[in-house]
C-alpha cells in the first residue's frame, strides 16, 4: 500500500513550507521539505550595487532575521576591503546581534512552539491558561526590540552598523537605560524559560553533524572558525570547499550537503552542542536544575538550546555594557577606502550559520556575490530527521501530519530567507 502525507503550508513559522512524506507498504521512502516562496534571485540584484547599499538591501531580506544579515553583509564588505574596525563597534553591533537573537528566540519558542505543548492554536488561547506568562513574554520581547532600537537606530533594519564601523556612537545614557532595565529582564526571563524547560516535546534522537562558529573562548556570534562535531574545523574564506549546494525540482530554495555527501544540522543546538562550555554561570545552572548535559541529539532539543541563549545573552548583555560604560570615549568608526576585493563573513544567524560573500571592484560595487542561509542549510537535514521520525511514529499514532510539523517547526525555518537564493543556471 502507498500512501503520501502532504502537508500544505506548515503553519507558525516563517514562510511557506510544504513538506510531504512517501510512505508504501510501512516502509518510508523519502521526506521532501518543499519551500514554495517565490523564486527572488536577490544575489544578481546585488551586482553593480554599490558597497554601502548591500547591507541595506540584504537587512531586508526578511524582517525576523533582518539585524544579522545586515552586520553579516557589512563585515563581508569590510573583509573585502581588508579593515580592521574597532573593538568598541564590534562589541556595540555584538549587542545589536544579541537582541536580534533573543527578539527571534521569544518568537519561535512561546509564538510557534509553545502552543504545541499545550495543544492550543497560537499564543491567543495561551492567554487563557498563562496569562502571566504570555505578559512576561511580550515584555522581554520588547526589551530585546529597544536594543536594537536605541544601538542600531531603528527596530527594525538598523541603520547605525556600516562598513568601517558605525554611523554614530551610542550616548552613554542609552547604555545606562539598558541596564537599568537589564535586572528586571532577567528575572522575567527565569519564568520564561522554565516554560520551555518544562514543556513536553517529542521522544526522538538522531546523531547528525552539529556545525556552528567557535573561537575556543566563548558562543561567538560574528567572528570565528567553522567547526563541526566531527572533528572539521575551517576558515570561512574556505567554506565553498566544504559545503556543497543541491538543487531539489520540489523547491525553490537550495538545500546543503558537507562535501562528502553528507546532510548536516546548524543553529542553537549545534552552537551549544559545539561550545557549551562557554555558557554563563546562571545558564549552567539551569542545565543542572533540569538535568540537561550537553551534547544533545534531538532536533527538538533546539527548543532548549535556544531557551538556554536567551539566560547566556542577557548575561553577555551585562558585561558588555560593563565595558562600555567604563570607557570615557567609545572609539566607533575606522576610515577607508573602497578597493576591489574578495571579503566572506560567517555569523551566528538565530537559525545558525549565515555567511555572505561578496567581490567587489575597485570603486566598491559588487561583482559577484553569495549568501547562504541557516534554513537552507538545514533542509535535507530536516528532511533525513523527517525519515527517521516517521518510522518511529507509523503505528504508533493516527495524527503523523501533526508530529512532523512538530518537528520542522522544531529547527526554526524561516523559508523566507532560505527561497531567496534559488538560481537558475
Amino acid at each position: 500500500m502507498e500512501k503520501i502525507i502532504e502537508i500544505k503550508r506548515i503553519p507558525r513559522i516563517e514562510g511557506h513550507l510544504d513538506f510531504d512524506v512517501k510512505i508504501t507498504n510501512n516502509q518510508v521512502l523519502y521526506a521532501h521539505a518543499k519551500a514554495v516562496e517565490g523564486t527572488r534571485i536577490l544575489e544578481k540584484i546585488l551586482i553593480g550595487k554599490n558597497y554601502w547599499e548591500v547591507p541595506e538591501i540584504t537587512s531586508r531580506m526578511c524582517g525576523v532575521c533582518h539585524a544579522i544579515h545586515k552586520l553579516t553583509a557589512v563585515q563581508a564588505i569590510e573583509n573585502a576591503f581588508n579593515l580592521e574596525v574597532p573593538e568598541d563597534a564590534i562589541l556595540i553591533r555584538k549587542l545589536i546581534a544579541i537582541g536580534g537573537h533573543i527578539q527571534s528566540h521569544l518568537l519561535h519558542l512561546h509564538f510557534f512552539v509553545l502552543p504545541d505543548c499545550f495543544d492550543v492554536e497560537s499564543i491567543l488561547d495561551l492567554i487563557n491558561i498563562n496569562r502571566e506568562l504570555v505578559l512576561k513574554v511580550i515584555k522581554l520581547k520588547k526589551f530585546s526590540n529597544d536594543i536594537i532600537e536605541r544601538l542600531g537606530g531603528t527596530m527594525v533594519h538598523p541603520i547605525v552598523p556600516i562598513v568601517g564601523g558605525l554611523s554614530r556612537p551610542p550616548r552613554k545614557s542609552t547604555l545606562l537605560r539598558i541596564k537599568e532595565n537589564l535586572n528586571e529582564m532577567k528575572k522575567l526571563a527565569i519564568p520564561i524559560v522554565d516554560a520551555i524547560f518544562n514543556a513536553r516535546f517529542p521522544k526522538f534522537e538522531r546523531r547528525t553533524n552539529y556545525i556552528a562558529l567557535c573561537d575556543e573562548k566563548s558562543i561567538p556570534l560574528l567572528n570565528g572558525f567553522i567547526a563541526s562535531s566531527n572533528g572539521l574545523k575551517f576558515k570561512p574564506s574556505e567554506y565553498l570547499k566544504y559545503f556543497i549546494r543541491k538543487k531539489e525540482s520540489y523547491s525553490t530554495a537550495l538545500h546543503y550537503l558537507l562535501m562528502n555527501d553528507e546532510s548536516y544540522m546548524v543553529g542553537a543546538l549545534s552552537r551549544l552542542n559545539i561550545n557549551f562550555r562557554y555558557l554563563t554561570d546562571q545558564a549552567k545552572e539551569f542545565c543542572k536544575k533540569y538535568n540537561i548535559k550537553f551534547p544533545m541529539y534531538s532536533p527538538f532539543a533546539n527548543n532548549i538550546a535556544q531557551a538556554l541563549e536567551i539566560i547566556h545573552f542577557l548575561n553577555e548583555t551585562e558585561e558588555i555594557l560593563a565595558n562600555l560604560i567604563g570607557k570615557k570615549q567609545i572609539d566607533y568608526y575606522t576610515n577607508f577606502i573602497p578597493k576591489a576585493g574578495d571579503g566572506v563573513a560567517a555569523t551566528e544567524a538565530p537559525r545558525g550559520l549565515l555567511i555572505h560573500h561578496y567581490r567587489t571592484d575597485r570603486d566598491g560595487r559588487v561583482v559577484w556575490a553569495n549568501i547562504i542561509t541557516p534554513t537552507a542549510q538545514n533542509l535535507k537535514n530536516m528532511e533525513i530527521d523527517g525519515i527517521n521520525f516517521v518510522k518511529a511514529l507509523l503505528g504508533k499514532t493516527n495524527n503523523i501530519k501533526k508530529e512532523v510539523e512538530k518537528l520542522v517547526r522544531s529547527y526554526d525555518p524561516c523559508i523566507s530567507c532560505a527561497a531567496r537564493f534559488y538560481r537558475e543556471e
